[in-house]
């Protein structure tokens, strides 16, 4: 059984609160948490949420610790721009410096990249920037994960050239399939920790669909 420090860069955009897919978000995150605790070994949470900035919620948090999305403890309000590249390179940069004071940590580093539109906001970050750290920590045995929510995230999705076409998990844009997106990161992360093989969507080929909402 692995341990495992999940990097989370969760879109909090505006558009993030209509079509359900406020509630859905946390409700499927939370569910994604239950399940990752539940398992033997530790699970940490770094964790950044993005609009026209970002918000760095959690680094290398225990995740027993971590307070469900959607509670005062940990608000999820969907507003403004994507300011998706500076997000996931703050997230990087900010699990590099954790795992520099934590050298014994030795379980995996996931990176759960999510979004359901195209980045608009970044200020310092180009994609160029973002695929060769990606690259770089693909390269040192980090894995990543892209969820693209809608037309508008697989878009985006396609700019993310340095992550595994396997690693991809595309849904449509509606409360059940977000849902199921991130049912179905969790048992794909679950199996990849109990049976140490590399992360992988077996159905990454298809789009999560769900009931209209």
């Amino acid at each position: 059984m692995s341990d495992v420090l999940i990097n989370l860069v969760l879109d909090k955009s505006g558009s993030m609160g209509g079509r359900s897919l406020e509630a859905a978000t946390c409700e499927g995150i939370n569910a994604f948490f239950k399940e990752q605790r539940e398992l033997d070994g530790k699970a940490y949470l770094s964790m950044t949420l993005f609009d026209t900035g970002f918000d760095v919620r959690f680094v290398g948090a225990d995740l027993s610790e971590v307070p469900d999305l959607g509670t005062d403890g940990n608000r999820y309000v969907p507003s403004g721009g994507t300011a998706l590249y500076d997000a996931v390179v703050t997230t990087i940069k900010g699990t590099d410096q954790w795992l520099l004071n934590h050298r014994d940590f030795t379980g995996k580093v996931v990176c759960v990249i999510n979004t359901d539109g195209e980045e608009n906001s970044s200020k310092s970050t180009s994609i160029d920037d973002v695929n060769n750290l990606i690259t770089e920590k693909t390269n040192q045995g980090w894995e990543f994960v892209f969820m693209g929510v809608g037309k508008a995230g697989w878009t985006e999705g396609q700019q993310f050239t340095s992550i595994p076409a396997a690693n991809y998990f595309r849904s449509e844009a509606t409360a059940s399939a977000t849902g199921a997106s991130y049912a179905g990161v969790s048992r794909s992360l679950s199996a990849s920790r109990v049976g140490g093989a590399a992360f992988s969507n077996s159905n990454a080929d298809q789009v999560i669909t769900g009931d209209d909402d």
